[in-house]
């Protein structure tokens, strides 16, 4: 289960807490042709360019904006298929989540899509093989591959105890466009 306590739309390196998530933040936003501008997936290549950071990404493509549940899994990396406990290549990105925890990841690839931006989000998430919950900052960043729209979706995910943060609050939501700040009871957007 997921409840997301912070997210961000377009985010700035500040916003970040794992070095790792920073790092591919900073090495995606070098590929921006412009400060609104969709990166190209033809100048992404992660295993050459930052091979320690290849393992934690997904690579999904995006067929069709308006039917997610349609993405699929165009690469997995070797520390997501570890989390996993299999290889998710090939499957459908819906097929592994219950559907609270969809609605969340949904509303986030949504954003993502429609405003061509990266999402930044931080939340608690509980795997039933594992014992205790963890905190998960996740980033997920639209490519293109027509140059015309976004056709894929870089996610990054990296994972702490969740123990570091057991008072995380309210759901923090913030948008980097409008400079708006709104607060939400835990657990309701």
């Amino acid at each position: 289960m997921a409840t997301p306590f912070s997210e961000i739309v377009d985010p700035t390196r500040s916003d970040f807490e794992s070095t790792r998530i920073r790092d591919l933040f900073d090495y995606w936003s070098s590929k921006r042709q412009n400060p609104q501008g969709l990166v190209s997936r033809r100048d992404i290549d992660i295993p050459v360019d930052l091979p320690m950071l290849a393992r934690i990404i997904t690579i999904a493509d995006v067929p069709n904006a308006n039917l997610l549940e349609t993405m699929r899994f165009r690469l997995a990396g070797t520390e997501v298929t570890s989390w996993m406990k299999k290889d998710i290549t090939g499957l459908l990105v819906r097929t592994l989540y219950n559907d609270k925890d969809w609605a969340v990841l949904e509303g986030q690839l949504r954003k993502t899509i429609l405003h061509e931006a990266p999402c930044l989000s931080r939340q608690r998430v509980e795997f039933v093989e594992l014992q205790e919950p963890l905190i998960a900052e996740r980033l997920l960043l639209p490519v293109t591959l027509s140059g015309e729209r976004v056709d894929q979706v870089i996610a990054a995910t990296n994972f702490k105890p969740a123990e570091d943060e057991k008072n995380a609050g309210p759901i923090t939501l913030l948008s980097r466009n409008t400079r708006m700040k709104e607060t939400t009871p835990a657990g309701r957007l």
